[in-house]
Parts: C-alpha cells; sequence; structure tokens
C-alpha cells in the first residue's frame, strides 16, 4: 500500500481490513502472496492502528540467513514474553518432524499477560521443506492472547499436510487486489480526482493491482 508523500496517509481496501479484523480470532494468520501485493506495509498499517491500549507486537524478518539463526530469531521473539521457553526454544534447535512434538509440548506452557502479536516476515526465505508443518506446529500454542502472523510469498504444494485448519486463519492475494471504489478513494487520498470513464480505464489497465496502481 503506497504512503501519501504529504500526509504519510496508507489506504487498505475495506475487504482487506474486514480480512484483516478476523487476526484476533485466531492463534495463527497465514498472509500469503506473490511479491509486490504490500503484505509488510498493510500488516504493519492495521497493527499500529488497531490494536487495543496495551497490546504488544514483535517482529521477526527473514534476511536469507540460515535456518538456525532464523530459528534464533524466532526464538529471541518469545523469550520477550518467557525468557526461559525462548531459551528452550533456542536449545531444541531448529524443528525437524521427528523434533515438532518437542517444541509443541515446550509452547503449550506459553502465557501472555497482555495481548500479543509475533509477526514472521519473508516467512518464505527460511531455508526448510517443512514451512507449512512448522506454521500447523505454532497454531498448537494454546494461549487465547497471542496472535502469531507469518507474511510470506506462496510456499508450495510440497507439504506433510494442510495448514487450512479451526486454528490457522489464512488472508491470500485476492484481498489485496482494489475493486474500483477502493481504487477511486485511493486516488482521491493522493489527490487525483477521475471521471467515471477515467476510473474505468485505470481499473482496466491495472486490474486493482496495487503495484500498478
Amino acid at each position: 500500500m503506497p504512503s501519501n508523500i504529504l500526509n504519510h496517509k496508507i489506504y487498505l481496501p475495506e475487504r482487506l481490513k474486514e480480512q484483516f479484523a478476523q487476526i484476533p480470532n485466531f492463534p495463527v494468520t497465514v498472509v500469503e502472496a506473490p511479491s509486490g501485493f504490500g503484505k509488510t506495509t498493510a500488516v504493519k498499517e492495521y497493527l499500529n492502528n488497531t490494536l487495543p491500549d496495551g497490546a504488544r507486537q514483535y517482529w521477526y524478518t527473514c534476511l536469507s540467513e540460515s535456518s538456525i539463526m532464523a530459528w534464533s530469531g524466532i526464538s529471541e521473539m518469545f523469550s520477550n514474553i518467557n525468557n526461559e521457553l525462548g531459551s528452550n526454544m533456542k536449545k531444541l534447535g531448529f524443528p525437524t518432524l521427528d523434533t515438532m512434538m518437542y517444541i509443541t509440548s515446550v509452547l503449550k506452557g506459553i502465557n501472555c499477560d497482555n495481548e500479543t502479536y509475533m509477526v514472521i516476515d519473508n516467512y518464505q526465505i527460511i531455508k526448510s521443506d517443512i514451512l507449512k508443518d512448522l506454521i500447523v506446529m505454532f497454531s498448537m500454542h494454546g494461549c487465547p492472547r497471542l496472535h502469531m502472523i507469518f507474511i510470506t510469498q506462496n510456499l508450495g504444494k510440497k507439504v506433510q499436510f494442510t495448514y487450512h485448519n479451526n486454528y490457522i486463519y489464512t488472508i491470500d492475494s485476492s484481498a489485496f487486489f482494489f475493486d474500483k471504489e477502493s481504487t477511486a478513494n485511493l486516488l482521491k487520498m493522493e489527490g487525483i480526482r477521475l471521471s467515471d470513464d477515467e476510473l474505468d480505464s485505470v481499473y482496466a489497465s491495472t486490474e486493482g493491482w496495487i503495484s500498478d496502481l
């Protein structure tokens, strides 16, 4: 989502805001769309402007580091809630299909005094064949005040099982496309007012994709 140079406002389509509003109802949310859809900016805008007083948010952004280093960074996020928990996760090392049950057991003891949001950005960069399995593992943490958000590009189809269960909410690329009304509102925010014909032309040429807009 682009920012206005003068007032730095960010416009989120209503459809996207409606889907973001479901995030507090789930242990895990997966925001999955290709590059260029404004996923990170949109999630930051939502969290910065809608979280209740006292809520906490922590971010870890993957930067092509080794899976061991990525796991260390994720474990440090959990240390913000409980030092012993974060330390135990780090000691167990990057999960495998054989060790995930142990990490799930460790996570079961987690407790947050406040609403807490943990975001793992660029998740697809982690070098692992079980990324979807790890999402399922994290969805079992059992703390009603903890909400994890995975921002990722498509993770592919080579998985042990699907992550579409009752504990995981998925927001895909379809939510990021602007309809005509959202396109008009975005342009108005930028000080651009179009006639109906001009709006139709812009919408037809961009198909509501934010990078083109």
